[in-house]
């Protein structure tokens, strides 16, 4: 299909971009126009421009203190803007999307991925009212039983091990509505996935082989930048749980995930900075996003419901 015709009806593409950072804008941009991918430009939330009674408001400090690490104001930040698509996929009833950060290359059939007439496609793996995420970054390792196919060249799988990164992942509505309400005040990190899932929010899927992998422009972070470090539980359970899982369950249940590493390069970076095709469409976000150039009111607390 020729690039920017938009003719297929994808699932919805949010990317996630601060203000400032343009000439990630018209990268993602180039990248989304050349597959021929539609999507909705989300305004990154900037964890630093927050005032002490917007933090109070939107963040969880003790949570996230008990939880075993502080959150940065990059981490605040990026965590609000992905909190912002799960809030407007569960206020508008969008039954399926996929989000994306701004510095992801994307595998040539990601269009078809995104197709709802696809019979193997993304929108074809879940009831949209069941709580899944798919990730679409690399995962290491994962379950060798219960994959689904998709597209007949992947299977979405259940991971085994961490699951980081925010980068590109697919959600339901049935998950989306569960992390609106139970991600804020903000707790936890936007990529902690395993975290969310002991949590009730989400049952977590990876698709092997991936679709998308890191841009060089991924090497300085706009919106997540100041990553906390996590500290090691080394409880006697958990010790014995690793154990368990060294012997018997990586070595008889596991296998590696196959990854796909395409060029970290980006052509479209060298262009002029300007979007090449009509497809993206810019939207705040239910919080207004807190750039230099905005002048709108400052975040509002979402409603919650009576006790």
């Amino acid at each position: 299909m020729p690039a920017g015709t938009g003719t297929r009806d994808c699932i919805p593409c949010y990317v996630i971009n601060l203000d400032a950072a343009r000439e990630r804008r018209a990268a993602m941009a180039g990248r989304l126009a050349e597959l021929g991918v539609p999507f909705t430009l989300f305004r990154a939330i900037d964890g630093r421009q927050l005032t002490p009674e917007q933090r109070a408001l939107h963040v969880d400090e003790a949570r996230a203190g008990r939880e075993g690490y502080p959150l940065s104001p990059g981490e605040i930040g990026c965590a609000l803007s992905h909190l912002s698509i799960y809030r407007k996929m569960a206020n508008e009833g969008i039954p399926y999307a996929v989000v994306l950060e701004d510095d992801v290359c994307l595998a040539p059939d990601f269009a078809r991925l995104l197709d709802r007439a696809e019979p193997e496609g993304l929108a074809s793996l879940f009831p949209h009212e069941e709580p899944a995420m798919v990730q679409l970054t690399h995962v290491r390792r994962s379950f060798r039983r219960g994959g689904r196919p998709v597209l007949g060249e992947r299977r979405a799988v259940r991971p085994h091990g961490g699951v980081w990164l925010a980068s590109a992942y697919f959600i339901t509505l049935g998950a989306a509505r569960r992390m609106a309400e139970g991600l804020h005040p903000v707790w936890t990190v936007a990529d902690h996935w395993r975290r969310m899932e002991r949590a009730g929010l989400l049952r977590l899927h990876a698709l092997s082989p991936n679709c998308a992998w890191a841009s060089e422009q991924s090497r300085e972070s706009c919106i997540g930048s100041g990553r906390s470090r996590f500290g090691k539980n080394r409880s006697a359970a958990t010790r014995i749980k690793r154990w368990i899982d060294d012997l018997v369950v990586r070595p008889f249940l596991v296998e590696r995930v196959p990854e796909i590493v395409g060029s970290a390069s980006d052509t479209q970076a060298s262009r002029p900075a300007v979007p090449p095709a009509p497809l993206a469409r810019e939207h705040s976000g239910p919080w207004p996003v807190l750039a230099p150039r905005q002048a709108e009111s400052a975040l509002a607390c979402p409603p919650r419901p009576a006790s």
